[in-house]
């Protein structure tokens, strides 16, 4: 049975892990941008863009078969501890094999980003009914909008002062507290617990591949093709986003620091919507209702947002393409 402080050490182990998620994500993508751009030419970008996508699609399809049979409890913190040591180990390696470094932090950052932040979302969603979810999750949310905030800040300033390559045992050291706090997310002692070998292990879906439930399910179906679109036009406009900042920054530290600063406005503006909106939305709408949908416009005013962001950051041949990039969800 599940208690009232159990309850509350395991959200207050989500916004903790939460926050640090989030923060090495943010940090993590700005200083994979920096040190792939500082070794190749951005002309570069699209084929690692490709091969990145490729790795990830095939890591995602082990990971969800490993998934189904130790359950995300397992999976996930030895996911976040696996990753952390890759990125000491990249760390190490860097000086020696620059270029191959370079090209291992963008395959490990396309590879287990997806996983990392899925299978904490699952976590979340096991560990609390939907009436104690919708108290809590508004929080946990803030709470990583908040980390991938103070994650570009501190990327920039370590940077700063140590080089991009000093931001890599940082982010690592984030990785091990995720890894430490997801563990609390996990399901209850006791006969409530999660069983691998119970009914829903049992039921007809468990025992078909990803592949075979997204060709059978037409709403599945339609998820996927949306993906593949908006994943395909994300990726056009952060190669033309990339470039132009390559193009005004030059392949310098400077580049570190613009994308952090980039990624930290535009952190800053969603944790202000979601800490204006997302506790009360979700207070007096619920989960279903409060879900966003789309409308008119609703692109244009984010984009608004990355404009004013512009003006502070960049010259105005970069305005363009943050305007596009600011724009995406």
């Amino acid at each position: 049975m599940t208690t009232r402080s159990d309850t509350e050490a395991a959200a207050r182990a989500g916004m903790i892990c939460a926050g640090a998620m989030v923060a090495q994500q943010v940090g993590l993508k700005a200083a994979r941008d920096t040190i792939f751009l500082s070794s190749f030419s951005v002309t570069s970008l699209p084929i690692m863009l490709a091969a990145s996508a490729l790795v990830s699609i095939a890591f995602v399809l082990l990971a969800s078969r490993v998934m189904t049979r130790v359950g995300p409890a397992r999976l996930v913190p030895g996911a976040f501890s696996v990753s952390g040591a890759l990125l000491v180990a990249e760390w190490s390696l860097a000086r020696s094999f620059p270029r191959g470094v370079a090209v291992a932090v963008f395959l490990h950052v396309g590879t287990f980003g997806a996983i990392l932040i899925s299978g904490f979302w699952l976590l979340v969603s096991e560990r609390f009914d939907p009436r104690t979810a919708k108290r809590r999750v508004g929080r946990i949310a803030a709470m990583g909008t908040l980390g991938g905030l103070v994650g570009a800040l501190v990327a920039e300033r370590v940077t700063a002062y140590g080089g991009v390559l000093a931001t890599l045992p940082v982010l690592a050291a984030l990785h091990f507290v995720c890894a430490g706090a997801v563990r609390l997310l996990g399901p209850p002692e006791g006969p409530a617990a999660a069983d691998p070998s119970g009914p829903a292990a049992a039921s007809p879906d468990a025992a078909r591949s990803p592949l075979d439930l997204v060709r059978r399910n037409p709403y599945l179906s339609s998820v996927a093709l949306l993906v593949v679109v908006g994943s395909t036009a994300a990726a056009v406009m952060d190669y033309l986003f990339k470039a132009q900042a390559v193009a005004a920054h030059g392949q310098t530290a400077t580049l570190m620091r613009f994308f952090a600063i980039f990624y930290a406005g535009v952190g800053l503006i969603t944790f202000a919507v979601q800490a204006l909106f997302g506790r009360l939305s979700l207070e007096r709408l619920g989960l279903a209702r409060g879900a966003p949908r789309p409308r008119p416009g609703h692109g244009h005013r984010h984009a608004r947002s990355g404009g004013r962001i512009a003006r502070l950051l960049a010259p105005p041949r970069l305005r363009a393409a943050l305007h596009a990039r600011a724009a995406r969800p």
